[in-house]
């Protein structure tokens, strides 16, 4: 009985996170200004934003890292799984005059039961992170470890 619940949540979670989103909100079919754009034939990356208090939150590594046009800001764009299952816990970021490191790190939300089964899919994230000075010429640096290192 509970395997049959449990199906049927992530069933619900993958239809209503591949289904288009209500008239008037700025869903995955229509970027926002200024926002992470995706290359043609791409999904529009799905804004984030951290929820402290994740279980087991581990570095994430993300794709690219967007500069608004004045550098104030960096657009964080990453794959990752569906949420309860694979939420962004926070943003960690290292600046110094050479670089800005940023770490994502994501984990399971507390109320997702331990072992309940997470869809298979991945989805793309956007998170934005503000930058003490403006970006300039620094180097944009992934912080989570790479595979095989």
């Amino acid at each position: 009985m509970a395997r049959a619940v449990l199906t049927m949540i992530a069933v619900c979670l993958l239809v209503s996170a591949c289904g288009p989103a209500p008239e008037g909100t700025s869903g995955a079919q229509s970027p926002s200004p200024g926002g992470p754009t995706a290359p043609v034939g791409q999904p529009t990356p799905q804004r984030v934003e951290p929820r402290p208090g994740t279980i087991k939150a581990q570095p994430m590594a993300w794709e690219r890292a967007d500069p608004s046009e004045d550098g104030r800001t960096l657009t964080i764009i990453w794959s990752s799984g569906p949420e309860p299952c694979f939420v962004l816990d926070r943003v960690e970021v290292a600046q110094s005059p050479e670089a800005v490191t940023v770490t994502l790190y994501e984990g399971r939300d507390p109320q997702w039961p331990e072992g309940a089964l997470c869809p298979a899919i991945l989805i793309k994230k956007a998170t934005t992170v503000t930058l003490d000075e403006p970006l300039g010429d620094r180097q944009v640096i992934d912080g989570a470890p790479q595979r095989g290192s």
